[in-house]
């Protein structure tokens, strides 16, 4: 009886040629990802170079914004535009008519309000990370809403709240989107350790009142990491057996 990893074994390791087409493939497709597919965090999320709905114009347009580097952010609700971040600028990516707009210099994070008409983000123009708010799409009455620092704004669904964090803390201000943006002065919500170092956000359910966020867990097992030095010629000499 022959296994099916008994096969892979002997096409991949016993048979030279297909060593050959199999490194050959595998180190085409990782040059081809890293060097074709990932000049902004718009083509990764929605298109590929040949789609006309991503055009190279507009490609080049925001990969000199920001010098390289983009990363999303944030969908609008309608799905018509993006939140790009990149070399310390903001932008907002309009799929239809493809105009690229600056929300801050100096800025990171960005959310949308849950009805599409307010852009919460993070900047770093007076000195120290604060989180604002502006209007959406007209991006004019930039509001500052943190005190003493803020970042990773994240809007709840239902509750009219916005959240951020301030070191270990979790805030939260009662916010009013009708005719014009109103807050509450934020209030701390639960401090945790953790958050003094979170990067990457963090979750909130729809009626704010759960939060979900990476936390380091002291009883943990410790990890080991096995690196493999010279795979390539001990692959080598497994198919030359």
């Amino acid at each position: 009886v022959v296994s099916r990893v008994d096969c892979i074994y002997f096409l991949v390791l016993k048979n030279p040629v297909s060593v050959f087409i199999f490194l050959f493939f595998f180190f085409a497709f990782f040059f081809f990802f890293f060097f074709f597919k990932q000049k902004t965090a718009y083509e990764i999320y929605q298109c590929d170079w040949s789609s006309d709905v991503c055009s190279s114009d507009l490609v080049d347009e925001v990969y000199a914004a920001t010098d390289g580097f983009v990363q999303a952010e944030a969908w609008s609700p309608d799905g018509a535009a993006i939140v790009l971040s990149g070399g310390n600028v903001l932008l907002v990516l309009h799929l239809e008519s493809q105009r690229v707009d600056t929300v801050s210099n100096q800025t990171g994070f960005a959310d949308f309000s849950p009805d599409g008409r307010w852009l919460a983000y993070t900047s770093s123009e007076t000195g120290r990370v604060e989180v604002y708010v502006t209007s959406y799409p007209e991006l004019a009455g930039k509001q500052q809403v943190s005190v003493n620092g803020g970042r990773l704004p994240l809007w709840s669904a239902e509750s009219g709240e916005l959240f951020f964090l301030n070191g270990d803390t979790l805030m939260a201000s009662t916010i009013s989107t009708g005719n014009r943006f109103d807050w509450t002065a934020p209030r701390p919500l639960f401090v945790r350790p953790d958050l003094a170092t979170l990067d990457f956000g963090f979750s909130v359910s729809a009626d704010g009142q759960r939060f979900l966020y990476p936390a380091h867990n002291p009883d943990a097992p410790a990890r080991e990491i096995h690196v493999v030095l010279n795979w390539l010629e001990e692959l080598r000499g497994r198919a030359a057996r």
